[in-house]
């Protein structure tokens, strides 16, 4: 994979914005405003980062936001 530098391009601001909006609304996401600050961080880290495939990058999305943000492993520390 290769990392990605320089300024989103519409087209990749839609992939982004798109796997931002569909994890964020499942209902185990914590959605709260420090929640989808950090979570929108770890979107744009994973882009730049080289994850750049609308369905690879909803994944890793997932797994970690599962990991951070789930409701649920919130309730359980």
């Amino acid at each position: 994979m290769a990392k990605y530098t320089g300024a989103f391009v519409p087209a990749e601001f839609e992939v982004v914005q798109s796997v931002f909006k569909r994890v964020a609304k499942d209902a185990w996401f914590k959605d709260d405003i420090p929640t989808l600050k950090q979570f929108g961080l770890i979107v744009i880290h994973a882009y730049q980062g080289g994850i750049v495939d609308t369905d690879g990058l909803y994944a890793h999305c997932v797994r970690a936001a599962k990991e951070r943000f789930s409701q649920a492993s919130q309730t359980e520390h």
